[in-house]
């Protein structure tokens, strides 16, 4: 191969590289929307730039930005600053309205969370929304923002029951605010306390979303009372989720 074409490869080689790495980066947007139908789509962990500067003539300003739709007790971390001696009045979470009555429905979905020149926050939505805007305002500023994760809500309950069997199995059904199943293959934990002794065991959630534990309670405890709790900790995805305690016979 000459010299000239191994060069010219090479720097095809380089050229796509840079692109590749450009691409993964992700390009940081300038500018909100003044209204929910010009709102910009937001993807997590994108930095974006907005301005919600107005003329002396406007008494406020405020920038909408779309985020994905929203379950009820959804959390959505937002990490903002501005980028002026002035500070972001506010943000929130406002949803399900239009161009129409927006005024009206400012941070319905969350309450406003501001006055600080950068801060970070976790918005819980109130209510599901499937139109859903991550809303900023301020009478005169430059800022920026990254929304680093949106967690879904669980629900999770232990059966009410009396008495269980120390080699039996006892099983939940984790659900979205939504009332939805949870997808297969995510990990919870089973907590019982008897005897003075906590055991631990694990489960996964199996394709239609239900957790089946195997108890294996030594039969030293039978006849005592225990207490049961469901947990699973903190992800990007998932809030933490614990189950009330139940307490319950071992036979």
């Amino acid at each position: 191969m000459s010299p000239r074409r191994t060069a010219a490869r090479v720097v095809t080689a380089i050229a796509a590289s840079a692109t590749a790495i450009a691409l993964a980066a992700g390009p940081a947007s300038a500018d909100g929307g003044s209204s929910p139908s010009q709102a910009p789509t937001v993807s997590l962990g994108v930095t974006y730039f907005g301005d919600t500067s107005v003329p002396e003539s406007q008494d406020y300003g405020w920038d909408f930005w779309r985020l994905p739709s929203l379950l009820a007790g959804d959390r959505v971390q937002v990490a903002w600053a501005s980028d002026t001696d002035d500070w972001v009045d506010w943000g929130c979470l406002t949803g399900n309205t239009d161009d129409y009555d927006f005024s009206e429905k400012i941070c319905n979905l969350a309450e406003d969370w501001g006055g600080d020149k950068q801060q970070r926050y976790g918005f819980k939505a109130k209510t599901a929304a499937q139109d859903a805007f991550l809303t900023f305002g301020n009478w005169d500023g430059a800022y920026h923002f990254v929304v680093e994760r949106i967690q879904h809500r669980v629900g999770v309950a232990l059966p009410a029951v009396s008495a269980v069997r120390h080699n039996g199995r006892i099983a939940v059904h984790p659900t979205l605010t939504n009332g939805h199943s949870l997808p297969g293959g995510l990990g919870f934990r089973l907590s019982i306390r008897v005897g003075g002794k906590t055991l631990e065991r694990t489960a996964k959630t199996n394709a239609k979303g239900v957790c089946s534990f195997a108890l294996a309670i030594p039969t030293s405890a039978v006849g005592q009372r225990a207490s049961l709790q469901v947990t699973r900790g903190t992800t990007a995805t998932y809030q933490r989720v614990k189950s009330p305690t139940i307490k319950a016979t071992v036979r």
